[in-house]
């Protein structure tokens, strides 16, 4: 994500020649997108592959994993109009299903697999 008064800032330096501003708006934009990446918080940081791994040697690890997952889907389900079927919301059906995801999608983050998970759980 681009933060545009950056690119502002960027081009009112007119005194300093192309290659310096190329350089800070190739920084701004690097800065942008680590930003962007650091708001996943917690077990959802998790690559999908490291999740398989703890599915086969530490269940432990998987049942924190699957907290967040409980925290995140209340917390979509909550800040939506149309909210997911609770029908479907079943721990090891839920397992099942991000297992699926990450065998899929191995070097993925765990979070993207709980967010495709909450738009196929919705009414």
């Amino acid at each position: 994500m681009i933060n545009f008064k950056y690119l502002f800032l960027v081009h009112r330096l007119c005194f300093i020649n192309t290659m310096q501003q190329i350089a800070i708006l190739l920084f701004l934009i690097s800065t942008s997108y680590a930003a962007a990446e650091g708001r996943l918080f917690g077990e959802g940081w998790v690559k999908c592959n490291e999740f398989l791994e703890d599915v086969e040697t530490n269940f432990a690890s998987v049942q924190f994993q699957m907290s967040w997952v409980n925290g995140y889907l209340s917390g979509r389900s909550l800040s939506e109009a149309q909210p997911m079927d609770s029908e479907k919301h079943n721990f090891l059906g839920i397992l099942e299903y991000m297992k699926n995801y990450c065998e899929q999608n191995p070097s993925q983050h765990f979070a993207f697999g709980v967010e495709q998970l909450y738009v196929d759980m919705k009414l």
